[in-house]
């Protein structure tokens, strides 16, 4: 349950960024049949798809490894 919230703190954090950027978040994990896309957003030139990638202070791997 812990890793599941720091997930979503996570994802929250960065649709927040996005918000900041310009950017609307028109979905946050959206189901589909390939699998989840954690945050789908737009701004008059782009539409983004995004995976979050939440990480503990304690990771072993640099995020770029994940």
């Amino acid at each position: 349950m812990v890793k599941k919230a720091l997930g979503n703190m996570g994802e929250n954090f960065a649709a927040e960024y996005y918000r900041k950027l310009g950017f609307t978040v028109t979905a946050q994990n959206y189901n589909c049949r390939g699998g989840e896309i954690d945050i789908i957003a737009e701004n008059d030139e782009y539409i983004i798809f995004v995976e979050v990638k939440t990480r503990s202070n304690g990771a072993l791997f640099q995020p770029s490894e994940a």
